[in-house]
């Protein structure tokens, strides 16, 4: 019986459409890690929520959590490192997007002050 209670919440996020599902889901993965912190496969069920909430950080924490458990998984390596990659990715492109507010403020500026 516990096992089939495990198994009705393991795969649920498959169904999510909205952020309050993924929200539901993860209060459930969260109990159920309570219960039993060492429960490799719902850290990395919830890890994979996460990430498709778009928590990477989150994601990246559970994954790593996962790894201590259970090392050694090429699917959970590569998710990590796709992680990663998002990670950089979006500070490559947050950096880019400020230097390009920064330039547009100057010029606006420069725009506003009266010639001489």
């Amino acid at each position: 019986m516990k096992n089939s209670i495990k198994t009705s919440f393991t795969h649920l996020y498959s169904g999510c459409n909205t952020l309050q599902d993924y929200q539901r889901i993860i209060l459930k993965y969260n109990e159920m890690i309570r219960k039993n912190p060492r429960d490799f496969n719902t850290l990395k069920d919830r890890a994979i929520v996460k990430h498709r909430m778009g928590d990477l950080q989150g994601a990246l924490d559970d994954f790593n959590k996962y790894l201590h458990l259970k090392p050694n998984n090429p699917n959970v390596i590569a998710y990590v490192t796709q992680i990663e990659n998002e990670m950089k990715n979006f500070q490559t492109e947050l950096a880019g997007a400020i230097q390009l507010f920064q330039k547009k403020t100057i010029s606006d500026q420069d725009k506003s002050e009266p010639s001489a």
